[in-house]
């Protein structure tokens, strides 16, 4: 009796607010606005990506080895403006081998990664029609950590990536594929400052990437106006690929 007594008189007061509340919020101003406004998740994205690497990697008093294994990596982005977009993330990674250390991939830890991209120069490309479309200049900015391990060795690097790629994004369509709104093909120099420790039956080294410039391409494909499939290719003595997927709201 005592909770009915409590419940019954406590429910219709919060009918009768809630009936009246649809006009204003029950705090703050009677305008119905804030300090900032919210424009919904039109400027957010999400994406994820794989990859598989292999770099050449030297170290003080050791023989220069190479390091080989794959990330994957989880983002989620903002459109600070139109032309420029901040993102973070988290990291999963292994190392298949790395100088006489193999199979680091028994316990995973999660990293961070933080980045941004930006769109620097824009032309519209009207001839000739087969290549019709936006030819466009951009950078991005990454900085990612990882960590590997197993029962008898750590590793644990973080990696700097700069690039400046060349961009066309031109559409068509394929009846048999269904219609593809746009494809983005890219190329350019890239950056990559790759450093790490190794500590393996309590022998610590340091390891760094032996060549820091390379070249990169890869290929955008838009499924759908918000729906990013890409694949892309990048060269530092050795041959690293990934693919990525990506939603923007």
């Amino acid at each position: 009796m005592k909770l009915t007594a409590i419940l019954c008189p406590s429910l219709i007061l919060l009918f009768c607010s809630t009936a009246t509340s649809t006009a204003a919020p029950t705090f703050g101003g009677m305008s119905g606005e804030a300090a900032v406004m919210s424009d919904g998740l039109s400027r957010w994205s999400a994406g994820i990506s794989f990859e598989n690497f292999e770099r050449e990697i030297k170290s003080s008093g050791l023989e220069d080895s190479t390091i080989r294994g794959g990330t994957a990596l989880a983002l989620l982005g903002f459109d600070v403006t139109p032309w420029l977009t901040l993102h973070a993330g988290g990291t999963l990674s292994e190392i298949d081998s790395l100088r006489n250390v193999s199979g680091l991939d028994d316990r995973r830890s999660v990293q961070g990664s933080i980045g941004a991209q930006a769109s620097l120069w824009q032309l519209e490309v009207a001839n000739p029609d087969y290549l019709s479309g936006q030819l466009s200049l951009g950078v991005s900015v990454s900085y990612a950590e990882y960590e590997a391990e197993n029962d008898s060795a750590t590793a644990s690097w973080d990696n700097l990536v700069v690039a400046v790629p060349l961009q066309l994004r031109t559409g068509y369509s394929d009846k048999e594929l269904g219609t593809i709104q746009s494809a983005g093909f890219y190329a350019g120099p890239v950056f990559s400052e790759l450093s790490g420790d190794l500590d393996a039956a309590g022998l610590k080294s340091r390891f760094d990437q032996s060549e820091d410039l390379g070249a990169l391409a890869g290929v955008d494909v838009f499924l759908h106006a918000n729906l990013l499939v890409g694949v892309q290719v990048q060269y530092f003595e050795r041959y690293s690929y990934s693919g990525s997927i990506r939603w923007h709201f």
